[in-house]
C-alpha cells in the first residue's frame, strides 16, 4: 500500500533491504544479486499483490542464473538453469522482487543452519543460538527485520521463528520442485539428506501442497 500510495518506492525499499543485510551479523544471506534487484525495483509493477516487495529465496530453491549449491561445498560452482515454480509465480505473477538467497542446512538435511560452505546462521533473538532449519536463513532474516517476504519449507523450525516474530506471509516449496531437485541430485543413489527430504515430501503430500502456496500468519 505504501508503494501504491507513492509514499515509498520499490527502489528505496530495496536499497534499505540491501543495507540492512550488509549491516547484519546474522549471516542469513548466502548470495545477493544487487544490480538485478535494483533494476527490477525500478520497473516494478506495484499494482500486483507483492509488486516491488523484496523477496529472499531459500538457497535450496532455484532461480535461473543464480547459484544452485544446495548449501554444499561440492556444488559451490553450480549455477541453476531453471527457476522454481513458486519463485516464478511470486515474481512474474505476484510481482515480488527476488534479491538473493537465504541460507539453509546442507541439502535441507538437518534442523540447524550451519554449513561448511556458508558458516553459521544466527538467531536474531539470541545470536548464541541457532534459528533452526532447514529454512534458518529466511527465519532469521524475517524475524530480524531484514525483509518481510521469503521462501522456505512447509514444516521447518526456521519458519516458526519468522511466524513468532509476526511475519505475515511464508511461501512454501512445491512438492514437484522438491522432487525435481532430488532427482537432479541423485537422491535415489543415497545423496546426504535423502531421508529428511523424503520425510518433507510426505508432509507436503499430506498437506496437498501443489505449486504455489501462501500461508497467512
Amino acid at each position: 500500500e505504501e508503494f501504491r500510495a507513492g509514499r515509498r518506492s520499490p527502489v528505496e525499499e530495496m536499497k534499505a533491504t540491501l543495507a540492512a543485510v550488509r549491516a547484519s551479523n546474522l549471516n542469513a544471506i548466502s548470495y545477493i544479486d544487487e544490480d538485478g534487484a535494483l533494476a527490477r525495483a525500478a520497473r516494478a509493477d506495484v499494482s500486483k499483490p507483492f509488486g516491488g516487495v523484496p523477496l529472499g529465496v531459500k538457497e535450496l530453491d532455484h532461480v535461473e542464473g543464480w547459484p544452485a549449491t544446495e548449501a554444499s561445498v561440492p556444488l559451490a560452482d553450480r549455477v541453476s538453469g531453471w527457476t522454481s515454480t513458486m519463485v516464478d509465480r511470486l515474481t512474474n505473477v505476484a510481482g515480488a522482487n527476488h534479491f538473493g538467497l537465504t541460507t539453509s542446512s546442507e541439502f535441507g538435511g538437518v534442523n540447524i543452519t550451519r554449513t561448511v560452505l556458508n558458516g553459521v546462521t544466527r538467531n536474531p533473538w539470541n545470536t548464541a543460538r541457532t534459528p533452526g532449519g532447514s529454512s534458518g536463513g529466511t527465519g532469521a532474516a524475517v524475524a530480524g527485520g531484514l525483509f518481510t517476504l521469503g521462501t522456505g519449507g512447509v514444516s521447518t523450525i526456521g519458519l516458526q521463528l519468522a511466524k513468532a516474530a509476526g511475519a505475515r506471509v511464508v511461501v512454501t516449496s512445491s512438492r514437484d520442485d522438491k522432487l525435481t531437485r532430488m532427482r537432479e541430485l541423485g537422491a535415489d543413489a543415497g545423496v546426504p539428506g535423502r531421508e529428511a527430504n523424503e520425510r518433507g515430501l510426505e508432509l507436503l503430500q499430506a498437506a496437498a501442497v501443489r505449486g504455489q502456496q501462501v500461508q497467512g500468519l
